[in-house]
């Protein structure tokens, strides 16, 4: 299925230009001042800031970011402030790859430097109204489904069991609501199916609302694919790689304590995002943290984006790996 035009990917592709050429300007003030900063700004989506949130609180930000200052900065999704890490507004970006991707694609300098987390059971799955009369990937043909952004690993994810179970792709339409409305509009019958995560898929389906239609992690493809990851700027990347590597080590040692410790995770997100601890714990058992993943797994990402023609031209995780 061709990958659908959308007009803040259009906006995005305008703030290339821009972006490059504050970008540049970045690169030589970078380059010109080399010493460890005393502060860095870091760009994050919704619970991406709670790795950062544990490897400062516990000490292990060392070597160059020793006792620096850490200055979180919220954005509503990776695509909005990616140019802003281009243009050295910000040092570090927690984005998904998907976008991270697109963005490299249209010549934005990212740099890979640590992975955070990938599918696994409940992380990413699929609902449908209870009452809606779908029973498999087969009944959406011709319907609509419901994500958070088309240009996004929902829909890729979408694309994939579409193709696996058989199904046209090209009848299935898509349309963006946000996560806390996915399941009103379900009982609407604006939508067939919607795309979610946690804690609002358990809401739906506790609440006897909706029912599971599928699972990304059933799909060989989707299972245990990188979902987000920190990236940097080439321009700090290269002024800064002390840094870089220390900021690499620091959120490494914080994904290993919360993979190894839900509660801890759950508490993270009860500070950072003001979750309820119900909620929190749901969002705590359903993602899949992956310390010191390899850049050959954020390759997976790039190659399905070229598969279903996200992308025109492969793009190679490793040349942009600095972490």
């Amino acid at each position: 299925m061709p990958f659908p035009p959308r007009t803040p990917i259009r906006a995005l592709a305008r703030a290339v230009t821009a972006a490059l050429a504050l970008g540049a300007t970045a690169a030589a003030a970078g380059c010109a001042q080399a010493e460890a900063p005393e502060s860095i700004r870091v760009g994050v989506v919704a619970l991406g800031q709670i790795a950062v949130d544990h490897a400062a609180a516990e000490g292990y930000f060392e070597g160059a970011l020793a006792g620096v200052e850490v200055e979180i900065v919220q954005y509503p999704s990776g695509a909005t402030a990616i140019p802003a890490l281009v243009a050295g507004d910000l040092d570090f970006l927690y984005s998904n790859d998907v976008s991270a991707g697109l963005a490299i694609s249209q010549g934005l300098d990212l740099r890979l430097v640590a992975g955070v987390d990938a599918i696994g059971p409940e992380y990413h799955q699929v609902i449908t109204a209870s009452s809606g009369g779908v029973q498999s990937v087969a009944d959406l043909e011709g319907r609509t489904v419901a994500v958070n952004a088309l240009h996004s690993l929902a829909w890729l994810g979408v694309q994939v069991a579409l193709r696996e179970e058989g199904a046209d792709a090209g009848s299935v339409s898509f349309t963006e609501v946000e996560f806390p409305e996915m399941s009103a509009v379900m009982q609407r019958g604006d939508v067939a199916a919607a795309e979610i995560s946690q804690p609002w898929g358990e809401e739906a389906i506790a609440s006897g609302e909706a029912v599971p239609l599928f699972d990304f992690a059933d799909y060989e493809q989707l299972d245990g694919l990188p979902v987000a990851s920190y990236y940097t700027s080439g321009a700090f990347a290269e002024a800064q790689p002390e840094a870089v590597a220390a900021f690499d080590a620091g959120v490494d040692l914080a994904l290993e304590d919360m993979r190894a410790d839900r509660d801890l995770v759950a508490d993270l997100a009860v500070q950072a995002a003001g979750s309820t601890p119900e909620a929190a714990a749901v969002i705590a058992d359903s993602i899949l943290f992956v310390p010191e993943q390899p850049a050959a797994e954020t390759q997976r990402v790039y190659d399905l984006m070229l598969e279903f023609d996200m992308l025109e031209t492969p793009l190679d995780a490793e040349r942009i790996a600095v972490g």
